[in-house]
């Protein structure tokens, strides 16, 4: 239970074994420490903090805080702010965090790592931020405490966990990106905080609030996209002739195994320059939109792959329309948000890669009637779009727009809402998305970085070990994940047959986008039928039931029967370098004596007689179990 006590006008908050003192102000990441604040209680669960400040550019710093129905909502603004467009970003700060054993370092995109950190990481040279929400928990998970932001289609939102003189700290930033206003109280989102009994249904309470503020609400796809998918086999090296061979195989096995296939994705490859979206590569003599067109005609979704708003410098866009991408605030040239000066260029030959500006309005109808060409004319209804974070990466210090004083998350949205607009109802997949700004634009959204060719330890934080378990709370409320393309061939990797498995089975029992890359007619049929099982699931999430600790790499994964809350599915999968032995009480999986399980692994059945669940595992050695009765 949550408790506020104020004495000698200072503001302490008190969740039992976690607590925060020492409020303090940041204005353009100028720490005002050691201000005290005038207090004043609003109503019985009410208080405002105000702060006068020494500061040019603003009067006060205030602080709203109220507790409704065991939730604390915090808001700050800045009064008497008559320059709006001189605030980067403003936010307020804790002095002292007690109590934290463990703590939720948030990423910002899909390819950014979402991972729990031992709070002893930090250190006076370190700190960590976490992008939108956090999480904080107690030594032996006495009390789990989620708070993020209401809203992200506005700012910008992060915390910063971190030592201040050896004191525990954490301050909460919202990027106002000098955006333009006549009002001269500048105000941000709300902050909730809320406790909960177990990490991921903190996660999920926490995705649930952000659902229900967002301007649009979200996009759920009524079911699991399952399909295939052509870079994680053929990468660049993509032509007609394979693409169609792949065609093929992916509808002679959709007959033969009865699998469920939806899209049909030609992923980069077809294009020579990013922004030259309507030419093709001399491999497609004929171009693709005949190629979408076979898709059709078989029955599958044609998807295609773009990076809407990356313009290379040896493009033909950039070439004839050099003002209409992004400039640098310093210099005014164009920016180049990527550089490829060594050998290493992908299979393109640019060098530099700028930005789409699309508040200038002929880059916009240009892409516009792009993806209105594709959709409308070829018929493509599955658009993966790419490298979207880009565009969101920088604020005005970096970076001058056609139209001045939006906020880089506005631009983003702008950009993004664009593409929504002229691909109509067609899915929209995001990759390399801020996780929590396109709520309400994308159908699915990449969370995790791509698919390799080797085991990624669980102790990296970019694995997928890690970021499909802490990312799963997503699914089903903001978006369908996509934990991206699963290797099913037994070739041209580095992984064993166990590793594979346990991939496999790991993303396919999440609920969210299941796809592959590879040759199916030369995929084995032991591989063949559990990914056909796998896609037979419906789209419903299922839950990782052991979050929240970095320290123990065993991945316990559940799914549960909708109506009756019952478990159906116990996967375990070890992501140690060493074997596992360990007795799990059945309480801690949600089970009872006297269920049967059946190994799905090994068709062997197994009843349980004990209060604990005996479990070993070699080293990236799963178990997938169903249970019987």
């Amino acid at each position: 239970m949550m408790k506020i006590d104020i004495s000698d006008n200072l503001f302490n908050l008190d969740f039992g074994f976690i607590k925060f003192s020492g409020l303090y102000p940041v204005i353009n990441d100028v720490s005002y420490r050691g201000t005290t604040p005038i207090i004043k209680r609003n109503d019985l669960n009410g208080f405002e903090l105000c702060y006068k400040l020494q500061n040019d550019e603003v009067n006060a710093f205030l602080v709203s805080i109220s507790y409704l129905n065991g939730e604390l909502l915090v808001q700050f603004h800045l009064e008497g702010c008559s320059n709006p467009s001189v605030i980067n970003n403003f936010g307020l700060g804790f002095e002292n965090v007690v109590g934290v054993s463990t703590f939720l370092s948030n990423g910002y995109h899909s390819w950014d790592g979402s991972v729990y950190m031992d709070d002893d990481s930090l250190g006076e040279d370190r700190h960590y931020q976490s992008y939108g929400m956090t999480q904080l928990i107690s030594k032996g998970r006495q009390h789990i405490l989620t708070l993020g932001f209401d809203r992200h289609d506005r700012y910008q939102q992060y915390f910063v966990h971190k030592n201040e003189e050896g004191n525990r700290a954490l301050e909460v930033v919202s990027c106002w990106d000098r955006k333009l206003s006549r009002n001269t109280t500048l105000s941000s989102e709300k902050i909730r905080f809320f406790e909960t009994e177990d990490v991921e249904s903190g996660l999920r309470q926490w995705a649930e609030m952000v659902a229900e503020n967002a301007s649009t609400p979200p996009r759920i796809p009524r079911k699991r996209m399952i399909g295939w998918c052509s870079w994680y086999n053929l990468y660049a090296s993509i032509t007609e002739e394979n693409i169609l061979e792949n065609l093929s195989g992916v509808i002679k096995v959709r007959e033969r195994e009865r699998i469920d296939f939806d899209v049909f994705l030609i992923d980069d490859g077809f294009t020579p320059e990013m922004g030259d979206w309507l030419e093709c590569e001399p491999q497609f003599p004929n171009g693709v939109q005949p190629i979408v067109q076979a898709v059709r005609e078989a029955g599958l979704t044609p998807g295609l792959w773009i990076a809407p708003f990356l313009v290379g410098n040896r493009s033909k866009l950039f070439k004839q329309h050099p003002d209409w991408v992004v400039k640098e605030a310093e210099t005014g040239r164009p920016f180049a948000c990527m550089k490829f000066y060594g050998e290493f260029r992908w299979h393109k030959r640019s060098e530099e890669y700028y930005l789409l500006d699309i508040t200038y309005p002929p880059a916009a109808q240009y892409l516009q009637h792009v993806l209105k060409t594709w959709h409308d004319e070829w018929g493509v209804d599955y658009f993966k779009t790419d490298f979207l974070y880009l565009v969101a990466d920088n604020g005005p210090d970096k970076v001058t727009h056609h139209q001045a004083g939006l906020t880089r998350i506005e631009y983003w949205r702008r950009g993004c809402e664009l593409i929504r607009d002229a691909v109509g109802s067609a899915f929209l997949a995001g990759c390399g998305v801020p996780l929590w700004a396109g709520v309400g634009i994308f159908d699915s959204v990449r969370i995790g970085n791509d698919m390799g060719v080797d085991w990624v330890s669980a102790e990296t934080p970019k694995s997928p070990l890690v970021s499909i378990p802490n990312r799963n709370f997503i699914n089903g409320v903001l978006y369908q994940t996509d934990p991206d393309c699963v290797l099913l061939r037994n070739e041209f990797h580095n992984f064993s047959e166990i590793e594979i498995n346990a991939l496999l089975t790991l993303a396919g029992l999440t609920g969210g986008t299941l796809m592959t890359s590879d040759y199916l007619p030369d995929v084995s049929s032991q591989l063949l039928e559990r990914f056909k099982y796998l896609a037979s699931l419906d789209e419903k999430p299922g839950c990782f039931i052991n979050l929240g600790d970095p320290h123990d790499l065993l991945i316990v994964q559940i799914r549960q029967e909708e109506k009756s809350g019952d478990i159906e599915h116990l996967f375990f999968l070890n992501g140690a370098e060493t074997q596992l032995n360990r007795l799990i009480p059945l309480k801690n999986l949600g089970l009872n004596q006297d269920l049967t399980l059946m190994c799905v692994d090994t068709n062997e059945k197994l009843k349980l007689l004990q209060e604990n669940f005996e479990l070993h595992l070699d080293p990236h050695e799963s178990r997938w179990f169903r249970i019987l009765a």
